[in-house]
């Protein structure tokens, strides 16, 4: 006797294969949905995503180009062969010569950079005189409005300028450009401010944080610009070191005799 089994129904085969077939659909559709999903979302904001990329990439390239710059500058200006320090005393030559290698490496210009003072030796024998210049104002601040009103730079020039007996008494300092107004500003671009006086003088102040003081004491005492001078040559006619030093005299005068009651006039006294 011959059984004959009979072969396994069609169905029991077609469903496995049918299963198969739809994961693979299912799983092109769900592909090919994220892939339209992305176009169309490029296609919505490619410049944001891309301009983001760029931006990054352009950040990155002027940090480099900065730190290629502080350092080419560093080595230049950190020539300090003309030196001779003539008739100055030895307290001055240590501290200048601390400060001004400081001031002029690759780590000091970096870090002007980041307060936006800027120092430029002027005098490279004695190291005496600098033009700092102040470059981080708050864009919404009084200052800075007036300046970008008279077209000029969003910058504030100044002269440093060491006495023999600097570090114990305080650097003179004076406003050279553009012309200034407010309280505290002399006409002769001398700066009604304790912290450059012998009473509030800390001999142990940096030049650095002297500059930061000035910039962030100008931004807040409602100082404005009063007239653009010679652009050219970034000069004020009557922003003379003569003139300045005058006023300078007066604003010792006061502080030291402590006599505010001035203040309020000392811009026409100057």
């Amino acid at each position: 006797l011959k059984l004959k089994l009979p072969s396994p129904p069609k169905a029991a085969i077609f469903p496995s294969t049918m299963d198969r077939f739809l994961r693979i659909i299912t799983k092109s559709v769900a592909i090919v949905a994220a892939g339209l999903a992305l176009q169309a979302y490029l296609r919505k904001e490619p410049a944001r995503i891309l301009g983001g990329v760029e931006k990054e990439q352009k950040e990155k390239n002027e940090q480099k180009e900065k730190a290629q710059a502080s350092s080419s500058r560093a080595s230049e200006e950190l020539d300090l062969s003309s030196v001779t320090f003539e008739g100055k005393p030895p307290r001055y030559c240590k501290r200048v010569l601390a400060e001004t290698k400081q001031l002029l490496s690759a780590e000091g210009l970096a870090q002007a950079e980041d307060s936006g003072c800027n120092f430029s030796l002027r005098d490279k024998e004695s190291l005496s005189k600098w033009l700092v210049q102040l470059r981080n104002l708050n864009p919404e601040g009084k200052l800075a409005k007036a300046l970008k009103k008279f077209n000029l730079e969003p910058c504030i020039d100044l002269e440093f300028i060491l006495p023999d007996t600097f570090p114990m008494s305080p650097p003179f300092v004076r406003l050279v450009y553009p012309e200034l107004q407010g309280p505290f500003v002399f006409t002769s671009g001398a700066i009604c401010f304790e912290l450059l006086t012998e009473k509030g003088w800390p001999s142990g102040m940096q030049l650095q944080a002297v500059a930061m003081s000035i910039q962030g004491f100008l931004d807040q005492a409602a100082v404005t610009v009063k007239g653009v001078g010679n652009r050219k040559t970034k000069t004020v006619k009557n922003y003379t070191e003569e003139g300045a030093r005058k006023g300078h005299s007066q604003i010792a005068s006061w502080h030291r005799n402590g006599d505010e009651s001035t203040y309020s006039s000392q811009k026409l006294a100057s």
